[in-house]
């Protein structure tokens, strides 16, 4: 019975999205039913069409060699070598800080928080990695300007890291241009983290406000 109710939310998933992928989570797993489960449930949505992704953990059950492991330790000893989504937590956790002891934000990954530059400097060794996703557990952000200060600007750095060369990459130019966006930011009402290594261009935009702060 189970195994029908996952079947039937899998299918549904796989009907309503037109994606190539479901995730269907499986970190921090010890118990060897919860490996047998995830076995079932990566065949189903692979039954359905569909390609599963799950935390790095689950590859120590038995998946297909088709299945995509979302690294955020980088620790785990895997079962099946699979291809990779980079989410390391040093580097892509946005719950920390970005400085450190940032009130209500995590540190238990790293200590002084996952600044700007950490994001930005993250390289993978790993052939296998076919992308990078940041992370923002939410269980201390409890409004959208808290959301906004813990995603702005670190995503843009994520998005950098994924579509950018590592060879290409240089931190001090991609702070020049990500300031000349804060006039945008600030427009569109983000409540971006004003990083301070960032020289911010938040002047006066004609005929839609008259001061912002800089």
């Amino acid at each position: 019975m189970v195994y029908d109710f996952v079947n039937d939310v899998i299918a549904e998933l796989a009907k309503i999205t037109d994606g190539p992928y479901l995730h269907i989570g499986g970190d921090e797993i010890e118990d060897e039913h919860y490996k047998e489960f995830v076995v079932k449930a990566e065949k189903i949505v692979r039954e359905n069409g569909k390609t599963a992704i799950g935390w790095e953990e689950v590859t120590q059950a038995k998946v297909d060699d088709s299945f995509i492991s979302q690294r955020w330790t980088g620790t785990t000893k895997s079962v099946v070598d699979t291809r990779i989504i980079e989410s390391i937590c040093k580097n892509f956790y946005l719950d920390h800080g970005n400085i450190p002891d940032q009130p209500n934000t995590y540190s238990w990954c790293k200590k002084d928080g996952v600044s700007l530059k950490n994001v930005y400097d993250f390289v993978s060794e790993n052939k296998k990695a076919i992308g990078v996703e940041g992370a923002l557990w939410t269980e201390l952000v409890h409004s959208d300007a808290t959301a906004d200060d813990r995603l702005w600007p670190r995503s843009i750095a994520v998005a950098e890291v994924g579509w950018s060369s590592p060879k290409k990459k240089d931190y001090t130019e991609f702070v020049k241009r990500l300031g000349i966006h804060g006039k945008r930011l600030v427009y569109m009402g983000v409540n971006f983290y004003k990083t301070p290594d960032v020289p911010w261009n938040t002047t006066k935009i004609k005929g839609v406000f008259s001061t912002v702060e800089k």
